[in-house]
């Protein structure tokens, strides 16, 4: 009995123990989480870019509407990476997912609204709006928290939350 207990402790002493192959890969996650909040952030800062240059008219709202869709519809892609980083046991970067994962559709539609609309400027303000509306009050704060919750399971330091355009009043930051 104590043989076969010992053995058990040993053999599960060893399965808890980090061996180099998952130091390596938990160092390469940490580099690619970086990457990926790279990534985002770069998208975050194009997408209000232009949100900040429709608070003043833009004549080209159409055509800078339309490129700011592709920096809104590659948000998606940074999400789904980061959720491949996400611990199965971390609860709030899972729920930032999944709000993330229901609101994230309205922006790209509004940004294809925009750049649809043959500038109407009734229709680039109020998808204007939405956009400022749904990125101030949910997305924006749940990125910082998925940043965060990302880099806390692969072993990084705090992430700030991501700011929006100047209508946004700067999200709480995490760190």
């Amino acid at each position: 009995m104590k043989f076969c207990t010992s053995i058990i402790l040993v053999l599960a002493s060893t399965l808890i123990t980090a061996s180099p192959v998952s130091l390596a890969k938990r160092a390469s996650n940490a580099d690619a989480v970086l990457a990926t909040i790279n990534q985002w952030l770069n998208d975050i800062s194009r997408v209000n870019a232009f949100l900040n240059t429709l608070a003043n008219n833009d004549p080209n709202a159409v055509a800078d509407g339309a490129m700011a869709f592709t920096f809104a519809n590659d948000e998606p892609n940074q999400l789904a990476a980061l959720n491949s980083f996400l611990l199965p046991t971390d609860t709030a970067g899972l729920n930032a997912v999944g709000i993330l994962m229901q609101v994230f559709p309205m922006v790209p539609a509004a940004f294809m609204a925009i750049a649809n609309s043959g500038g109407d400027q009734g229709v680039i303000s109020t998808q204007v709006n939405i956009i400022n509306s749904v990125r101030c009050a949910t997305v924006l704060p749940q990125i910082g928290i998925l940043f965060n919750a990302a880099a806390g399971d692969n072993d990084l330091g705090p992430q700030d939350t991501p700011t929006g355009p100047l209508v946004c009043p700067n999200p709480p930051t995490l760190a």
